[in-house]
């Protein structure tokens, strides 16, 4: 008789853990189907300082509530630098332009926004891609510090967190460990800033008493801050800035023509265009404009292998758009970033040829810009 009670005990005990770990399974199969909801993106709307990432998910919100066929910008800190979406959508007002560019000088950020963008079931009109082959090398991403961690876990982002910098990667590891266990946590950041940032602005219209400043609701100096347009507001070179890029990629040692067109770098720019190929019907890869110093150096080491790349997606499909001899030197702040005169000119132009590719034009209007250089 003892030994049956302790038989049934066991079975009991056993029963019950099953029970447990199904409907734990059952909680994290629906909190990870929720994270991955479309809906989630529209919480990104208000992306905040050093948030990168968030403001690529808010355009992808955009992109699901455009009133017209959307094209989204996709890229770099260049992208987002050189591209007005005030200009584009008064030049060609049938499309709605998103810049959803990012920031990170290697085709691992690049990555990093095509994961985003594939986790979600949003179908822009069209996808440009701008890039130049000197991103076919290791750089810092920003994983974590930009919050691209908010969007992986270990299902997904693994062996994108391989790829950064060594002196982030177990930062940016142990975000998407957590997330991959507790799937909401993807969404804490953000709601965090959410809720605190409402109980600023609450209190400022509702509080009878002094107001409290922005600051006494901050974790970090600044972390309730927006996150502006644009990064820079010069309107003139900036030889300082020019010659500090400079330096510093020498200290990097990306004057190395080994370091670039490795084949992680290649197989990372595949991952981006199939997955950009799969979200739009029309895909344009737009090699972006660059200073003379750079076009000559670094800006030159992996043109041979990008070329083969994008021979290859033409094949598939996609546009390939090569601007990156379209400027003067005076064009840009430093070595790739557009000043406003030059932002303005590259918005309208692209705006145009992007319009009658969509419209079926095999030859888009010839670029013309004031401050450009004849191809």
């Amino acid at each position: 008789m003892p030994a049956f009670k302790d038989t049934l005990g066991i079975r009991r005990c056993l029963l019950a853990g099953v029970q447990i770990f199904v409907l734990g399974g059952l909680l994290w199969a629906g909190e990870y189907a929720l994270v991955r909801a479309p809906a989630v993106l529209h919480l990104y709307r208000k992306p905040f300082a050093a948030s990168l990432a968030h403001r690529f998910a808010g355009q992808l919100a955009r992109v699901e509530l455009a009133d017209k066929p959307a094209v989204l910008l996709l890229g770099p800190s260049t992208v987002r630098e050189g591209f007005s979406e005030a200009t584009m959508n008064q030049t060609v007002p049938e499309f709605r332009f998103l810049n959803g560019g990012s920031t990170g000088s290697t085709v691992f950020a690049l990555e990093g926004l095509s994961l985003i963008l594939d986790q979600y079931d949003v179908r822009p009109t069209c996808i440009v891609v701008g890039l130049n082959s000197r991103m076919l090398v290791h750089r810092r991403i920003g994983l974590n510090g930009q919050k691209y961690t908010d969007f992986m876990d270990l299902f997904n982002g693994k062996g994108l967190a391989m790829n950064e910098d060594p002196a982030l990667r177990a930062d940016a590891f142990e975000d998407i460990r957590v997330n991959t266990v507790v799937p909401v946590h993807r969404l804490s950041r953000q709601i965090d800033r959410l809720v605190r940032y409402g109980l600023y602005h609450l209190q400022t219209r509702w509080s009878l008493e002094e107001h409290l400043p922005q600051e006494a609701f901050e974790r970090r100096d600044g972390d309730l801050n927006g996150l502006s347009e644009y990064m820079y507001d010069d309107v003139a070179p900036r030889a300082d800035r020019l010659a500090a890029q400079l330096e510093n990629i020498q200290k990097l040692g990306l004057l190395d023509r080994e370091q670039y067109a490795q084949q992680e770098h290649l197989d990372s720019l595949h991952r981006t265009l199939k997955r950009c190929l799969q979200a739009a019907p029309t895909v344009v890869v737009l090699i972006m404009p660059e200073r003379s110093e750079v076009r000559s150096t670094i800006g030159s080491y992996a043109d041979e292998a990008l070329d083969e790349i994008l021979c290859e997606y033409e094949e598939a499909g996609c546009i390939v758009l090569d601007r990156r001899e379209n400027f003067q030197d005076d064009a840009f702040r430093d070595i790739a970033h557009l000043l406003p005169k030059g932002r303005s000119v590259f918005s309208a132009q692209i705006a145009q040829t992007i319009a009658s590719l969509l419209e079926g034009d095999p030859h888009p209007a010839s670029d013309s810009p004031m401050i450009a250089k004849k191809p």
